[in-house]
C-alpha cells in the first residue's frame, strides 16, 4: 500500500507522460520504503526517471500503468492525499482517498518486458 500526496505524485506523473506520447508507453513505478520511482522510457527521447517521497508498506514492487487512466484516476480522488493498493504488477490496482472511501477507482496494469 503506498500513500502519497496527490499533488506531488500527479506532477511527476504528468512529467513522465510528456516522453510517453504513443499509445504503447507505459509508466512504472517502483515502490520501495523510501518511496516511489517513476520511470517512463521512449525510443526517441530517451528515459525520465523521479522519485517521490512516500509512504510505502509491503515487499518492494514494480508496476507499469498506461500514464493517461492513472493520471485519470488520481485526479478524480477526493482530498490531498491518495492511497494506491496493489498486490503484484499483473493483478489490478486500486486508488482511493485516505479518508472518503466512498470513491474507488480499478485501474489495471501494463505488461512490459
Amino acid at each position: 500500500q503506498l500513500r502519497i500526496a496527490k499533488d506531488t505524485l500527479l506532477t511527476s506523473l504528468k512529467r513522465a507522460k510528456l516522453l510517453a506520447k504513443d499509445s504503447t508507453s507505459s509508466v512504472r513505478l517502483t515502490m520501495r520504503e523510501r518511496g516511489v520511482d517513476i520511470r517512463t522510457q521512449s525510443h526517441d527521447a530517451g528515459d525520465v526517471e523521479d522519485n517521490v517521497d512516500a509512504d510505502y508498506v509491503g515487499e518492494e514492487i514494480t508496476i507499469a500503468f498506461n500514464p493517461n487512466f492513472l493520471i485519470d484516476g488520481i485526479e478524480a480522488v477526493p482530498g490531498d492525499e491518495i492511497v494506491l493498493e496493489m498486490s503484484d504488477s499483473v493483478r489490478p490496482a486500486m486508488v482511493h482517498g485516505v479518508e472518503d472511501l466512498r470513491f474507488r477507482y480499478l485501474l489495471m496494469p501494463v505488461r512490459v518486458q
